[in-house]
C-alpha cells in the first residue's frame, strides 16, 4: 500500500510541474500594439496569411472556397472567434501550433513576429 502511495505523490508531483511549465508557456503577456510591430504584423499577414484569410481578413478568397473548415473571419466580433475567442495568448497558439484537422497549419516563425500577427488580426475585427 505504502509503494501505492509513494507513486501516486511521485506521479502527482511530475504531473503538477508539467502543468505549471504549460501554464507559465501559456501564460504569455503580449507585447503591447505599437505602429511597428502593425507595419511587421501587416507584412507578415500579407505573405502568409491573405491567401487563406484574405486580404481584408474576412476569409473570402478562391482557395477559403475548398478549405474545410473555411478560415476564420477576422471581420467578426472577437467573442465570435471559434478557438481563441479574440484572447492574444489563445490567437499566438494558434498560430504557433496550428488547429489540429484544419487548414490551419502552424507557423515557425519568431515569438515576435508571432505577437505581431496576433494585433494584426485583431485589428481587423474593429
Amino acid at each position: 500500500m505504502k509503494t501505492v502511495a509513494w507513486f501516486t505523490a511521485g506521479a502527482m508531483a511530475i504531473l503538477s510541474v508539467a502543468l505549471l511549465n504549460l501554464d507559465l508557456a501559456s501564460g504569455q503577456t503580449p507585447p503591447s500594439k505599437t505602429a511597428e510591430l502593425l507595419s511587421k504584423g501587416k507584412t507578415i499577414y500579407e505573405e502568409k496569411c491573405s491567401i487563406c484569410h484574405g486580404a481584408q481578413g474576412n476569409g473570402q478568397t478562391p482557395l477559403s472556397q475548398v478549405l474545410k473548415p473555411p478560415p476564420r473571419d477576422f471581420t467578426q466580433s472577437l467573442t465570435d472567434w471559434a478557438v481563441s475567442k479574440g484572447d492574444p495568448v489563445k490567437i499566438f497558439k494558434v498560430i504557433k501550433e496550428g488547429i489540429p484537422n484544419s487548414p490551419m497549419v502552424k507557423f515557425d516563425l519568431p515569438d515576435e513576429d508571432i505577437w505581431a500577427l496576433v494585433h494584426t488580426v485583431r485589428e481587423f475585427s474593429k
